[in-house]
């Protein structure tokens, strides 16, 4: 049995002025897996520019067995990406300076990156946003506010998919 810190998510919220706040919220699941050992090697990228959504979803990661990484910047990102091995990369679009959007053009044009799976998480869930973003090549697209188990369930199963992809590329034929 595996206990995972599940539900966190960020949200933007109007006051009664009309004025933006941004919460983080947060709740607690207990999670059975009867194989888990696949993800305990993951490495997982998270880049997110707003420290507490990062920090629950490295924790939420961590849980999980994964190794997680966060970069607050496209920039920053794409360094730790060139620099380290990573399974998957999470990866929010309203990023300071180089967009998500950028970020993963950049990494889906990089013959040493572009295998690795990208999946956005972002608070714009519009259907134009999620064609583009997954026109540019991520393999999904998660909106927040979301659930822990969900975002959970489905990187790893991007890190599966690719485990599984990689062992077929290397199977004698």
């Amino acid at each position: 049995m595996l206990d995972i810190f599940s539900g966190a998510w960020s949200k933007i919220e109007l006051d009664a002025n009309d004025n933006a706040r941004f919460n983080c919220y947060a709740s607690v699941t207990i999670l059975a897996f009867s194989n888990f050992s696949q993800f305990m090697k993951a490495n997982i990228l998270v880049i997110e520019d707003h420290p507490d959504v990062s920090n629950a979803m490295v924790l939420l990661l961590e849980r999980a067995g994964c190794k997680a990484v966060a970069a607050e910047t496209g920039v920053q990102g794409l360094a730790l990406a060139k620099d380290r091995h990573f399974d998957v990369i999470t990866l929010d679009i309203d990023l300071p300076g180089i967009s998500g959007l950028e970020v993963c053009r950049f990494l889906k044009r990089d013959p040493a990156l572009c295998h690795i799976p990208v999946i956005f998480i972002s608070g714009r869930g519009c259907d134009e946003n999620i064609r583009h973003g997954l026109a540019l090549g991520a393999v999904d697209y998660i909106t927040k506010p979301f659930e822990g188990l969900a975002f959970i369930s489905r990187v790893l199963s991007h890190v599966g998919k690719k485990d599984r992809c990689e062992a077929s590329m290397t199977l004698p034929g």
